[in-house]
Parts: structure tokens; C-alpha cells; sequence
């Protein structure tokens, strides 16, 4: 896309910061935004060593205008527990947030999409498997993404299915023991 982050080998240390300094001040004479999407958020929930990248989000929430952030990530009750919105001990507390929440499909939109991608891959698939993948998957994107995958990379109609339903009910407690915590102290999920 024409964009590269280069460093000079007299470069010894550059700070987060710094760098976001860096872009800003690239983008403003040409009044444009870099878009920064971090994709699966949840995970930066997993770095050692105890480090917060929550502190530099704020940074540049705060003082570099031409730099907005898109996080997105599969587990939202993990996401909004990374993120921490609603602490008021959160560098990230009382800034303004705008939420796009990608809903399931309607009844017909998950019999297009799969039929739709699965001719793309050249696999021809039962009008039986893809109704009951809907009913099992409930039109939800991710599970009717991964079950096209599953099934492309392994035919197998029970198994691609049971294998997808397996992942998605491991998901859905996780997620239900995340807003657990966020929401509720002790219970089951601790």
C-alpha cells in the first residue's frame, strides 16, 4: 500500500510512543489518518511480562489526532475486560468510544453466503447440511466462516459440523465466564 516503517541502524531504541509521534506527524501536512486496527485485542491480554499497551492507546487517543484505533476481536467479553472502559483506574476510562457490533445473519443470508462459498471452492455440499448448519450455528458469521473452512479442508459432513459446534460451544462459555467476571465477582467462573 506504498507505507513502510524503516529504522536507521544508528536507531538503538524506539518507543511505542515515539513511533505513533513519528506517523502523526506524516499524516498531519497531508491531512490524512492512519487507521490502526488491532484485530483480536484480547490477546494483548496475554503479554508476559505484565506490560499495558493501555497507556500508549491513551496517548494517542489523547494527543494524536490523525491516528484513531479499531479494535475488534472474537471474544468481546475478554476485549471489553482488556480494554478496561468501565474502570475508572483505566488509562482508557471516559473516553469517547463508538461500538459496531456485527450481528448474526437474517434466516437467508447464511444459505447465500455458504452456498456462495462453497461453489467458489469448487466443493458441491447438500441443501440438508447447509439448513441444519444454519440452525446449529445460529447465522453467526465466525461459526458459519469456520464450519465453510472445517468442511473445504476436511470434507466430511457430520464431522466438520461437530467439529465447528464443538468450537463454538468452547467460545460461548468462555465468553460466558468473561462477562461472569466483569460483571459478577466469584460464581463458577473463577
Amino acid at each position: 500500500m506504498g507505507f513502510t516503517i524503516e529504522f536507521s541502524e544508528l536507531t538503538k531504541d524506539v518507543s511505542i510512543p515515539s513511533l505513533f509521534d513519528a506517523i502523526n506527524e506524516w499524516v498531519s501536512p497531508e491531512g490524512k489518518h492512519l487507521v490502526v486496527i488491532i484485530d483480536e485485542v484480547q490477546e494483548l491480554n496475554k503479554m508476559r511480562g505484565g506490560y499495558s499497551l493501555l497507556p500508549i492507546f491513551a496517548y494517542v487517543y489523547d494527543s494524536l489526532r490523525n491516528i484513531p484505533f479499531v479494535f475488534a476481536g472474537s471474544k468481546v467479553g475478554t476485549l471489553y475486560n482488556y480494554l478496561s472502559l468501565n474502570d475508572p483506574d483505566s488509562p482508557l476510562y471516559g473516553r469517547y468510544i463508538e461500538i459496531i457490533e456485527l450481528k448474526p445473519f437474517t434466516h437467508e443470508q447464511p444459505l447465500g453466503f455458504l452456498r456462495r462459498e462453497f461453489s467458489r471452492a469448487g466443493i458441491i455440499v447438500s441443501e440438508d447440511l447447509i439448513g441444519k448448519a444454519m440452525d446449529e450455528l445460529d447465522g453467526v458469521v465466525g461459526w458459519l466462516s469456520l464450519f465453510g473452512l472445517t468442511y473445504i479442508s476436511n470434507p466430511g459432513p457430520p464431522e466438520a459440523l461437530d467439529r465447528t459446534i464443538g468450537i463454538a460451544s468452547g467460545i460461548v462459555e468462555e465468553e460466558f465466564c468473561n462477562f461472569a467476571r466483569l460483571w459478577v465477582q466469584g460464581g463458577m467462573c473463577q
